[in-house]
């Protein structure tokens, strides 16, 4: 991961990534930090809890099943890719990559810390568990407002464009009356609209 993030981390004389990690890449390492964190808070090691866990792995499990939920949810497979992650989102809203990145980050170090001030504060498991719930279901509902809101405004400056196409048709570009059908402004060919 370090020679990743050492060509990739956006700097700023850095304009472009050099590394792209792709499918298989994320895919492992999203394998990893989930292997890594049931092997923590699992017997015999048990280093955290496992509600702990939940917190430490949030932004990518909350991302990953609200898109479950929402492609089952619309009769698509699960598993198609798409372009609806979170990153997406705040890059369609008009964050700049970095700006999305570090609000990413800043999401990603406060649910770490909830969970770190859980484990050495000795908060009950079944609040930080309720907790967790509760902002899942805040980022669910977040995230299919903000699509909707994003498809409904797409909608309509579709239908806008569509209203105003007409616009562009040649018998509304200057002159009244349908195109010209004569053979000397046509070529010989007949026009129709």
């Amino acid at each position: 991961m370090a020679p990743f993030l050492v060509f990739n981390f956006p700097l700023p004389n850095r304009k472009q990534a050099k590394l792209f990690m792709g499918d298989s890449g994320s895919m492992f390492l999203g394998l990893t930090a989930a292997w890594l964190l049931i092997l923590l808070s699992q017997k015999p090691h048990n280093t955290i809890a496992p509600v702990i866990a939940l917190w430490l792995f949030a932004i990518p499990l909350f991302d990953t099943v609200n898109l479950l939920l929402r492609r089952v949810a619309l009769g698509l497979s699960p598993f198609a890719s798409s372009r609806d992650h979170l990153h997406h989102l705040f890059l369609l809203i008009g964050y700049s990559s970095r700006q999305t990145l570090g609000i990413i980050i800043s999401f990603a170090c406060w649910f770490i810390s909830i969970g770190l001030f859980g484990k050495y504060l000795y908060f009950p498991q079944t609040l930080l568990f309720y907790g967790f719930m509760g902002l899942f279901v805040a980022y669910c509902y977040t995230t299919y407002y903000i699509w909707r809101k994003l498809n409904h405004n797409d909608r309509q400056n579709t239908c806008e464009a569509k209203n105003t196409s007409y616009l562009l048709q040649p018998e509304y570009s200057g002159h009244s009356g349908r195109a010209s059908h004569s053979a000397d402004s046509s070529g010989g060919r007949h026009e129709s609209v």
